[in-house]
């Protein structure tokens, strides 16, 4: 995005207000159609990464941890999404450690209880 905005920079400061003629409207004009499709492309990759983001979260607060964000829009989304994917591995983790706290907890409880069977009967 950077080298766009500093071709554009260059393009409106420098040479579009000494190549504005008659003759070179339409080198403006197509200049401007380019830059304007390449801007045009830029945002519509940006918002659907967004947009991917958004429904990760949404799946994310509904419980689903299962699901992992894939990106390659070559801005700074990819490393939001890095991050994204650490963040869902480590509640998988706790998720499953939640797991094998609770079935620990109900054997426990099973095997307590039926220690105050045997103990009931005496």
């Amino acid at each position: 995005m950077i080298p766009i905005l500093c071709i554009s920079y260059f393009l409106v400061v420098y040479l579009i207000p000494n190549i504005i003629t008659r003759e070179n409207i339409f080198l403006v004009i197509a200049l401007s159609v380019v830059l304007s499709f390449l801007g045009f492309t830029f945002l519509h990759k940006t918002a659907k990464s967004i947009s991917k983001l958004r429904q990760i979260f949404e799946g994310v607060a509904k419980g689903d941890v299962m699901q992992t964000c894939e990106m390659h829009s070559g801005t700074e989304l990819d490393n939001i999404a890095e991050s994204v994917n650490l963040i869902l591995q480590k509640l998988r983790q706790s998720q499953q450690r939640l797991e094998q706290f609770s079935e620990q907890l109900e054997e426990k409880v099973e095997e307590r209880t039926t220690e105050l069977k045997k103990h009931k009967e005496i």
